[in-house]
């Protein structure tokens, strides 16, 4: 599972700023981000990537 650490800019749409592949590691950058700029860290989050499947992607059945 991935995870992504999303800024939420005022005027903006979300921006994803960096993807981890462990909860334990957007964690410590979360933890960077509020040490290096802790009025900021406020208007970020840590949000779980889903993996999706696209319409048309081949799911391996045979539609007939």
């Amino acid at each position: 599972m991935a995870y992504d650490i999303i800024y939420v800019p005022r005027v903006q749409d979300e921006v994803v700023i960096a993807t981890f592949d462990t909860l334990e590691e957007a964690n410590e950058h979360m933890e960077k981000i509020k040490s290096e700029n802790p009025k900021s860290h406020n208007h970020h989050y840590i949000q779980e990537r889903k993996e999706t499947v696209w319409p048309g992607e081949d799911s391996g059945i045979e539609l007939f």
